[in-house]
């Protein structure tokens, strides 16, 4: 019975219509757990504790030999069919530990075996000489030397250990995944992660600027700055990111409108091996925050050599330099062990925001109106303006700072950005079976931007007034109007975070028997500070203050002072976490052996927010809620499971199932089925459907209590749900407001279901294709007791008597989503006898429907192609040929919508013929010189054509799309890297 390892499926989570079947489920893995449980035989230890096992192998085909090997030995081996396809072996007799009779079998086939687990082998090409010592073979060693450094790059693509806890082959997993290999990474010309990660097909970015603003661009409040990215527009609540498979922790200060987030920052490119994208449910294998997927950012490990590698960049107008600089190390310890070190240095001037001229709210280049904000004079109705004196000397030029203000020009493109970053990893075996792991890595972010000024309103408009250039020709209907002016002198608002990430993780891998076992501790902490200076104090618009206050005039500095404050909110969170589980073989069926991996993992998540005192005292005016101090702590507990029953040696069926439960909430199961069969060795068919319940995180807890520290005064009409009340006149009550807990509170739920195909009719081509569907029910927000009391009675707090006093805001489930769409991928090798080797591939994402509701507005709203295009593409062509190796890549987003899905296109713009914006397409070169001893020499040229954004969204577009476009333009990377 023939055990085809390379098609090692992954178990998707089963994802019951019922609770019928989520109890079979559960049942049928606690069964399985059951049998972990069971005492191991002596001649189950003694396989495992036996110097080796005996072999009988003859000669034939590899595939076969290797067949044979596993079930001889019961080890576990990963590789891609056509590593071996048309290879023969000698055989191998005798007795062996693993390890040897892999390296006698795989003798003179160009092949090698690295240990993945104590149990577990990757089959991968054999490394490759250096270039410098093929000069000195004959041209066709050369070639084959080529031919077999291509194949290192690309076949570890598709065998990369992803997607399950049970390590398998990608090619046959019933989940799609996508991995950017170290290749991928180099040849990007990305110079952060969050640079790379953006601009993967369904990925959304967010940018920090964004990200300092809460998603509330133009709300001027610019706490903090962090980089980080989504998966099919869910937000970065439905996607989780791994390091090493191991959580982390996130980010120090807390965002209510994005929940918790994982600063892409803070890892270099230097650091990663590679990055495995799962894309639909992740839940059943990795908890309940991964609805949408999980992001595994896999770090360098088995490194020999050292490497230095200083790079520089500038865009073609001269700005926004970058710097940076890693070293790296790693060698072989005793025994088989592995040290790897390294260190990077990141430098990255800011983009200012006047910097490029299309960053800006005037669109009459386009024959569009101009959007800035003019200053003056109001109407009574707020509909015109009747401008100031210092504006009329100007010539009523929109250009001047008198007369209009003009947000972009003043807000950070990019900011300044500093990153100093270390990372260690210790391998060593500790006897034949069991191996020792610990790692450790910190970094230190510094983030610094700036946004626009503080404008606000002057309740006087007398002519004459000593402080206001108003005209004596004011018209009536502007009498008593406010005075709306941009504060120049009182300073930009600015910000300057830095953030600190330390991550420990020690773990023990061994086999007893036919088991592996995985032990995991580890620690994640992370802590941020923020310095925000030039805020507007509430104090500081009162009417005595601003009676003082010279618009457009001299100030005193002891007024300015009084008006403005400087904040220093700080934020850290820390994980704690302990992980064990056991994968291995129950028993064979008529596909191989079925495989069960199960396990606990027990965390301890501690939040601390610590806002600024003027935070607490609510003096800053331009925070849109003001900020409580926060000290949470979350104890949770999960258990998971996941079988393999490889029903057919072409078909077979993955089960998942995950538990969580922590001190606040009760438990939520997810679960997972899925489906893979090969009718042909060369096609794949998969399918998985999954079930996800989510409790709220540390995040989502704190986000009641923002700005509840003091009751707010309500005065609501008197309905007969707010009645009785303390009535006040007009049919009005007075109310307290507050926060508190909700004791009706439901788990966030969520089902995903995905088809698909894999097609590789020739060694040379590979297509895959699929469709997914994720949809989010009960969905965590804010209550609205005042206005829907009626959905909400539990926020509507009374005394004694029966009298309401007080209406609390509380977590609640408010929203539901809905997200659909199709991805597909190419790739295309060519080997050259004369003009070297070309690789091809192409990667989509379109995204169907993406539709929001709440239970204030149950109407569905699909937003897909209105803020973000529907459709984005990836694709490369890559040659290679002697010592020059160059890229092309091409980027491609397209059209999405002026307007908002709630609104019509404004009549101007569709008089212009500007209803939709353009669709774009980037292009990156690089090329790359190996052929001096030692040395690698590269140029990068981003945005070849120099293509600028172009959109047409009125207010708030300026000028771009923050989460998709380019702001830099042409920019030039340069690196030269050394290998010792």
């Amino acid at each position: 019975m023939n055990l085809i390892v390379r098609h090692r499926r992954h178990g998707p989570r089963p994802t019951m219509a019922s609770n019928r079947y989520t109890h079979l489920l559960s049942c049928g893995l606690a069964l399985a757990c059951f049998a972990l449980s069971l005492p191991i035989t002596a001649a189950g230890r003694d396989i495992g504790l036996a110097a080796g096992s005996s072999y009988d192998i003859g000669s034939g085909r590899l595939d076969e030999a290797l067949s044979l090997l596993v079930h001889q030995s019961n080890v576990q081996l990963l590789y891609s069919p056509s590593l071996v396809r048309g290879k023969r072996s000698a055989g191998l007799k005798g007795r062996y530990p693993p390890a040897q009779a892999l390296s006698r079998l795989l003798d003179d086939q160009g092949l090698t075996a690295v240990s993945v687990t104590p149990n577990t082998y990757l089959l991968q090409p054999a490394p490759v000489r250096p270039q410098r010592q093929l000069r000195n073979g004959s041209a066709a060693d050369s070639r084959a030397m080529q031919a077999t450094a291509h194949a290192a790059l690309t076949e570890l693509a598709s065998v990369t250990v992803v997607g399950s806890r049970i390590p398998r082959n990608s090619f046959d997993i019933s989940v799609p995944v996508n991995v950017i290999t170290a290749e991928d990474i180099e040849k990007s010309g990305a110079g952060t992660l969050y640079e790379l990660l953006r601009e993967q097909p369904g990925m959304l970015g967010h940018n920090p600027v964004e990200i300092a603003y809460e998603g509330r661009i133009g709300s001027l409040q610019p706490i903090v700055a962090a980089a980080s990215v989504s998966l099919y527009s869910l937000g970065p609540r439905g996607t989780l990111f791994l390091v090493d498979g191991r959580r982390v922790a996130s980010f120090g200060f807390v965002t209510p409108n994005l929940g918790g987030l994982f600063d892409l920052n803070s890892i270099p490119l230097s650091f990663i091996d590679h990055i495995e994208i799962l894309r639909g449910a992740a839940s059943a294998n990795y908890g309940a925050d991964a609805a949408a997927g999980a992001v595994n950012i896999v770090l360098k490990r088995d490194v020999q050599g050292a490497e230095a590698v200083v790079r520089y960049g500038v865009s073609g107008r001269g700005d926004a330099q970058i710097r940076g600089a890693s070293v790296s190390y790693g060698a072989q310890t005793r025994d088989d062990g592995n040290l790897f070190v390294s260190a990077d240095l990141l430098a990255r001037d800011a983009l200012a925001g006047d910097a490029r001229n299309w960053h800006t709210q005037d669109l009459t280049r386009f024959g569009l109106p101009d959007y800035r904000v003019p200053l003056g004079v109001l109407s009574r109705n707020f509909g015109t303006t009747f401008p100031l004196q210092q504006c009329r000397s100007a010539g009523n030029d929109p250009d001047s700072p008198y007369c209009s203000v003009d947000a972009p020009r003043y807000a950070t493109l990019q900011p300044e950005i500093r990153v100093n970053s270390v990372y260690a990893r210790w391998q060593q075996p500790l006897g034949d079976a069991t191996s020792l792991e610990i790692a450790a890595r910190g970094s230190r972010v510094e983030q610094a931007l700036q946004t626009p000024p503080n404008i606000d309103y002057l309740f006087i408009t007398d002519p004459g007034h000593p402080n206001v250039d108003i005209p004596d020709d004011l018209p009536d209907d502007y009498i008593s109007s406010p005075v709306r002016y941009a504060l120049y002198d009182l300073g930009l608002p600015r910000n300057r975070t830095t953030s600190e990430t330390f991550d420990l993780a020690i773990g023990l891998r061994g086999s007893v028997g036919r088991w592996n076992l995985k032990l995991d501790l580890s620690r994640s902490a992370q802590r941020t500070n923020s310095t925000v200076s030039n805020l507007l104090r509430s104090s500081g618009g009162d009417s005595r203050t601003l009676s003082r206050y010279r618009v457009f005039g001299e100030n005193d500095p002891a007024l300015l002072e009084l008006m403005s404050s400087t904040i220093h909110p700080g934020g850290r969170n820390t994980l704690d976490s302990f992980e064990a589980n056991l994968d291995g073989a129950l028993f064979r069926m008529a596909g191989g052996p079925v495989r069960l991996t199960a396990g606990v993992a027990i965390r301890t998540e501690r939040l601390v927010d610590s806002p600024d005192p003027l935070q607490l005292e609510f003096l800053p005016s331009q925070l849109v809620v003001p900020a409580t101090s926060h000290d949470i702590s979350l104890h949770s507990t999960s258990t998971f499971a996941e079988l393999r029953l490889p029903l057919h040696r072409k078909l077979q069926v993955d089960l998942a199932a995950n538990h969580d439960r922590d001190n606040r909430f009760s438990g939520s199961l997810s679960t997972r089925i899925g489906l893979a069969w090969a009718p042909h060795e060369r096609i794949r068919l998969r399918a998985s459907v999954g079930r996800t319940r989510r409790a709220p995180s540390p995040q989502e807890w704190r986000n009641p209590y923002e700005g509840q520290l003091r009751p707010e005064l309500m005065m609501p009409l008197a309905t007969p749900l707010l009645t009785p009340c303390v009535e006040l006149g007009q049919d009005r009550c007075l109310l307290g407001g507050g926060a508190g807990e909700n004791p009706n509170l439901r788990p966030e739920s969520s089902r995903s279901a995905s088809v698909g195909i894999t097609l590789a009719p020739t060694d040379a081509f590979d297509l895959r294709l699929e469709r997914y569907q994720i949809e989010r029910w009960d969905e965590f927000g804010l209550s609205n007791a005042m206005y829907h009391p009626f959905l909400h009675p539990e926020g509507l707090i009374r005394d004694a008597n029966g009298v309401l006093y007080r209406i609390s805001e509380h977590l609640a489930n408010i929203g539901a989503s809905k997200s659909s769409g199709w991805e597909a991928s190419m790739n295309y090798r060519f080997r050259g006898q004369t003009w070297g080797t070309f690789d091809f591939y192409l990667g989509g994402h379109y995204l169907l429907r993406h539709a929001t509701s709440t239970i204030y507005a149950p109407q569905r709203i699909d937003d897909a192609g209105y803020n973000n295009p529907k459709l984005s593409l990836l694709g490369s062509v890559k040659w290679r040929y002697g010592d020059w190796d160059t890229t092309l890549a091409m980027r491609h987003f397209g059209r999405s919508r002026s307007y908002g899905p709630l609104s019509d296109c404004r009549i101007e713009h569709s008089d212009a013929g500007k209803c939709a914006n353009p669709s774009m397409t980037l292009f990156n070169l690089r090329l790359s010189y190996s052929g001096f001893d030692r040395w690698t020499l590269s140029l990068n040229v981003n945005n070849l054509m120099d293509r600028q954004p172009i959109n047409y969204r009125a207010f708030s577009g300026n000028g771009y799309n923050i989460a998709m476009d380019d702001p830099y333009g042409r920019y030039y990377i340069f690196s030269t890297a050394y290998r010792f």
